[in-house]
């Protein structure tokens, strides 16, 4: 394959070794999976399942506007649960925390900062007080459309959804209400 000549007379790329060709193409492809997959792997580890939130936050994290301050081995502590460690070793009576309005479960959002129909009985965000201190507009929005049908399955499968930052979330909005956290944890009969 040889390089056309331009009307100009000249050629519209330089003359460039195939090997160094090679070399500047799979530096750019490296570059776009590096971002791709940095934004892919957090979203991964912070939601644990497929899910509209995950796709979202792929979108915001491309875009820059979350996790720019993230190291790529700052989430990669995924030995025995991961960032689902707290939860697990003191999981939280979900609809106490409801009830107390320390987390709302509510529509999930859309990702573009609106609220949509849910698919599935689980399909809900967990909003924290802590979250509706620097509430985003869909945030505000959500909280109009509480979804307490999905309690029972936020409270069998915390362990896959409160990561332990929502978790720290959760107490940090236990102690601004004045309450004790250990009066929101389950005890061993469930309760």
């Amino acid at each position: 394959m040889t390089n056309q000549v331009t009307k100009r007379g000249k050629e519209p790329f330089p003359k460039m070794k195939k090997s160094k060709l090679r070399q500047i193409i799979k530096e750019v492809l490296q570059e776009n999976k590096k971002k791709r997959d940095r934004c892919l792997r957090i979203a991964g580890r912070k939601f644990d399942k497929p899910s509209a939130y995950k796709s979202g936050a792929v979108v915001r994290c491309r875009q820059g506007k979350i996790w720019k301050g993230i190291k790529e081995g700052e989430y990669d502590d995924q030995g025995n649960g991961g960032l689902y460690t707290l939860v697990k070793e003191n999981p939280f009576n979900i609809k106490k925390l409801v009830d107390k309005k320390i987390i709302f479960i509510t529509k999930p959002g859309d990702g573009k900062g609106g609220i949509e129909e849910p698919n599935w009985e689980g399909d809900a965000s967990v909003i924290t007080l802590y979250n509706m201190a620097k509430a985003e507009p869909w945030m505000k929005q959500a909280i109009k459309s509480p979804m307490p049908q999905a309690i029972s399955y936020i409270q069998n499968d915390q362990d896959k959804l409160i990561y332990n930052g929502k978790y720290n979330q959760i107490l940090w909005g236990i102690k601004k209400m004045g309450l004790k956290p250990e009066d929101f944890y389950l005890n061993k009969n469930g309760k």
